[in-house]
């Protein structure tokens, strides 16, 4: 399929109203999908999408379609962000261009009983990973 009919396909009216998230981890396998999958569901019901930043090991790699589909942007970690920017920054830079992030925020530590943590914590254990916690930079609205 085409950029272009990807792009087109990214638009379509019968996805509904519902917030548009897009999930980044480094391959798309397993955080940026339990990430999804808790997003999609109660209280959240985004129409949630997992993809990575790895061109080598990533599922589904995250491009200019998906970025376009999304009305929101969640890295699972501040060093996948951190290597997504510097990619981004070494393309621009390739074709001459001059980037800059005007909306990036210092990191922030989210309330450990949360629901969505908890919900993140427990869906983490089920899956063998580990589940401590961290500080992660974030561009969500307060």
């Amino acid at each position: 399929m085409s950029t272009m009919n990807r792009l087109a396909n990214s638009h379509n009216p019968y996805q509904g109203s519902a917030k548009k998230v897009l999930c980044v981890c480094s391959a798309g396998l397993l955080r940026s999908p339990t990430m999804s999958r808790i997003l999609s569901q109660e209280p959240y019901n985004y129409n949630t999408r997992a993809v990575g930043i790895s061109k080598e090991f990533a599922l589904i790699p995250l491009d200019e379609v998906l970025i376009t589909w999304a009305d929101e942007i969640v890295f699972v970690s501040n060093e996948v962000y951190e290597q997504w920017m510097r990619d981004l920054t070494e393309v621009c830079q390739q074709v001459g261009a001059d980037f800059k992030v005007a909306d990036y925020k210092r990191p922030y530590r989210t309330n450990e009983n949360s629901m969505l943590v908890r919900g993140c914590l427990a869906e983490m254990e089920n899956l063998g990973l580990s589940t401590s916690l961290t500080t992660q930079s974030s561009s969500n609205e307060a």
